[in-house]
């Protein structure tokens, strides 16, 4: 984030992270989308008393979140706090939130907008696969990656019974779960190649929608960044 300058805005207690669902307006439920974002883990700078650390723009907009997919972005932006304003800096731990209820937590702030911050690492990944396939190196947001199959479709595991889309926040990961399909042997789908996406597009869409795919779509977190997120 290229913001200038930061202060801590208070009233968004840590407690209000453990709160219910985030909304859902299109054919996803809140109970269903608060499930799909429940389990991705997002890192946020804040105090000691759960006050989320924002970014003020230096045109004066509103004051923005980061919430940072991997714990080393965090971990960068509180150390390049301590250079520009050591006296926040000093205050600041990195907490580890489910992405819903920290969209719902920010939801509750007046005039608190936030931003996503991804690993770099992905982002370069996705790049690299759009250009490797002849499409524009732009990824918007945060890349989510998904198996596709030669009809068009996507490979699809059965969750208890339950038809589950996979968009994976890492690349290496899907290419596991691609191995693990070719090496099943399931027969009457072929698998042709990955889709890049993003997570901004996935939220989006599944608020405003009526695809039936998007009832069928699960987010799934990097394996790396669900180790960082445990105590």
């Amino acid at each position: 984030m290229t913001l200038a300058s930061f202060r801590l805005i208070a009233g968004l207690a840590l407690a209000c992270l453990l709160a219910g669902p985030a909304a859902a307006q299109g054919p996803v439920s809140a109970d269903r989308a608060n499930a799909v974002l429940r389990d991705v883990p997002v890192f946020i700078p804040m105090d000691s008393a759960g006050t989320p650390v924002v970014a003020t723009p230096p045109d004066g907009g509103k004051p923005v979140v980061g919430l940072f997919l991997r714990k080393a972005g965090a971990v960068s932006f509180v150390a390049n706090l301590r250079q520009s304003r050591p006296e926040i800096a000093r205050r600041v731990v990195i907490r580890a939130a489910s992405l819903g209820n920290a969209l719902r937590m920010l939801g509750a702030g007046q005039g608190v907008q936030y931003t996503y911050v991804p690993d770099p690492a992905e982002v370069t990944a996705a790049r690299q696969l759009l250009a490797s396939q002849g499409k524009p190196a732009e990824v918007p947001g945060v890349p989510v990656f998904l198996a596709k199959t030669a009809d068009g479709g996507y490979l699809t595991l059965n969750l208890g019974g339950r038809t589950s889309v996979p968009a994976f926040l890492s690349l290496r990961d899907l290419e596991a779960f691609r191995e693990r399909y070719r090496q099943s042997g399931s027969p009457g789908v072929r698998e042709t190649g990955v889709e890049v996406s993003s997570l901004e597009v996935l939220i989006h869409l599944m608020n405003t929608s009526n695809d039936p795919l998007l009832a069928e779509m699960d987010i799934v977190p990097g394996t790396r960044a669900v180790a960082e997120a445990k105590p």
